[in-house]
């Protein structure tokens, strides 16, 4: 339903396919991108794990309610693959002065 909702108003192009975004996520599941089980030991020490342990929870939480508007998606590769990845970009901008020092 989202990914109707996104075409008609111009966030994803008339002719994606949701399968690929499906497969994406599954092909992430597939190559063990798993929650490391010990990352709370973390928390007294890194703001960043205490964030994302709280926003994970409530991630799952949101999931699970609305599981049925999401066929075949597993809930950590696409928490991996959105938040996750969102935070990744931002960190990356915040601590590296230059990109182009990647350009290698």
């Amino acid at each position: 339903r989202f990914f109707e909702e996104w075409k008609r108003v111009g966030l994803l192009s008339k002719d994606w396919d949701p399968q690929a975004f499906t497969d994406t996520v599954k092909h992430g599941v597939k190559e063990n991108i798993w929650q490391h089980a010990h990352i709370t030991q973390l928390i007294p020490y890194s703001d960043f794990v205490t964030f994302i342990t709280k926003v994970r929870a409530i991630f799952h939480s949101e999931f699970r309610k609305h599981k049925h508007l999401f066929p075949n998606v597993n809930c950590e590769g696409l928490f991996t693959g959105t938040v996750l990845h969102s935070l990744d970009h931002a960190l990356m901008d915040w601590n590296l002065e230059d990109p182009l020092w990647l350009d290698v």
